[in-house]
């Protein structure tokens, strides 16, 4: 994999009159999800530059849709020739769990060693994976940033529905009821072609818009599914009585017209799409790339007067609802030809004020793991309401220790019920089909079964 670039060095051989000898320049490969801003992949090609002149390490920065490397990486894993390092947005739901089990990354313990109080201790452990050959768990990825969930909407169609955040009700049924039954009607009577809530329910590969939400509804319903050594207790059947709960309460959004009728075949793009279009008047999200894209593209007074973000709401139990979150990371693939120069550029990268270079040129598309970036001016400060709402969300979460792991972080082979979007499946059985919920959990159950066998 490893490109060698030839270079006429200072101190060139001489052969004969006037001979030179080429010297090959140690070099790495790295794979990147195509950022949404080109300032955001300006930075990373910067920062690889500084790297290169601070090392003498050439970089070669290739970037793919998210979509693209999460089919790219495992085959060249698979062949026995990956990048020396790689960031992909979804790694860590759909990969990065198997590929430390199976001992194909390398461990990155040693770049946090010393810095772990500077780091937000869920992005460390969202990083950390259990790796069958050593028998422990470590760290072997480098988290850049967090995602969590939380919502984005439209101020402007609140004031349309006489309403204000200030009316928006914290517990659960009440906050479905608000969006649902009061401001889409108002909304509906007033002539607007929208729906409230836009939201996949889709099994389609290509939508984790759909697996990461489905875990909130669990959440809420205070689903407690499987233990922290990765056993499965979907037998018990409380757990299955959460899980119909759960569907069912997600699949009557769409029962009662709450949702666009679309929504079961949607991918990750498309909540964007409506949002953008004012099609639906709120949106779960997993970063900040929808409402980014007005500050993205010039459109200041929509970013700053006439959109919000909030968290969740209180679960069913009214309690707060436990975020499961999904860290974004670096890793480093031990069959490359230069995993050592990998392991060096990640903890390079790792230097804080790459990390708010980078945070501040992605315009802050998820929390990030490093304590001195997550409280910098850029996210604790009012003047900004999206960022501030996200901080205030995230504190809120972390200091009450409701964030949680994703399945897979504890049992590496539900990363292949992510990759399938099971989750979905299960919705499409009961929307599309017309299966009852308890039908569509059974067969849901079963694949679990399956892959975890």
């Amino acid at each position: 994999m490893r490109r060698l670039f030839l270079s006429l060095s200072a101190a060139t051989l001489a052969l004969g009159v006037g001979g030179t000898v080429a010297v090959a320049q140690e070099s790495i490969d790295v794979w990147w999800t195509k950022p949404d801003y080109q300032q955001d992949e300006d930075k990373v090609l910067e920062i690889a530059k500084r790297f290169t002149d601070e090392t003498g390490v050439a970089v070669t920065v290739s970037f793919f849709s998210s979509g693209d490397l999460n089919t790219k990486t495992p085959a060249a894993v698979e062949a026995g020739d990956p990048p020396d390092a790689a960031f992909g947005t979804s790694y860590d739901a759909v990969a990065s769990p198997k590929w430390a089990y199976e001992d194909k990354l390398v461990e990155l313990t040693d770049i946090v060693a010393g810095r772990e109080a500077e780091f937000y201790e869920p992005a460390l452990t969202g990083a950390t994976f259990y790796n069958n050959t050593t028998g422990k768990r470590a760290l072997y990825a480098f988290p850049l940033g967090q995602n969590l969930r939380n919502f984005n909407y439209w101020k402007t169609m609140l004031e349309q529905a006489g309403k204000t955040e200030a009316d928006i009700p914290k517990d659960w049924d009440g906050f479905w009821n608000f969006w649902c039954d009061d401001v889409q009607t108002k909304l509906q009577d007033a002539g607007l072609r929208v729906n409230a809530v836009g939201q996949a329910m889709s099994g389609n590969s290509n939508s984790a818009d759909v697996y990461f939400p489905f875990f909130v509804e669990l959440s809420a319903y205070n689903v407690q599914w499987i233990t922290p050594e990765g056993e499965l207790l979907i037998d018990d059947p409380k757990v299955r009585e959460g899980f119909i709960k759960a569907v069912e309460h997600w699949a009557s959004l769409y029962n009662r017209g709450c949702t666009p009728d679309s929504v079961t075949t949607w991918t990750n793009e498309d909540n964007n799409t409506y949002f953008h279009n004012k099609s639906i008047a709120i949106t779960s999200v997993a970063s900040s790339s929808i409402i980014n894209r007005y500050l993205d593209d010039g459109e200041p007074d929509v970013y700053f007067k006439e959109t919000g973000t909030l968290g969740y709401p209180h679960g069913a139990d009214g309690n707060p609802v436990a975020n499961p979150s999904q860290t974004r990371s670096m890793v480093v693939f031990k069959d490359a030809d230069n995993a050592e120069a990998g392991k060096k550029f990640v903890a390079f990268f790792s230097k804080v004020e790459n990390m708010q270079e980078y945070n501040d040129a992605s315009l802050g598309q998820v929390f990030p793991s490093l304590k001195a970036v997550g409280e910098s001016a850029f996210w604790t400060s009012k003047d900004d309401p999206h960022r501030h709402a996200s901080y205030l969300d995230y504190q809120e979460k972390y200091k009450s220790g409701k964030i949680e792991r994703f399945p897979n972080h504890y049992n590496y082979k539900l990363s292949a019920a992510n990759a399938e979007n099971v989750w979905g499946r299960a919705m499409g059985r009961v929307l599309v089909d017309k299966w009852e919920a308890g039908a569509a959990v059974d067969e849901l159950f079963v694949r679990l079964k399956e892959l975890t066998k």
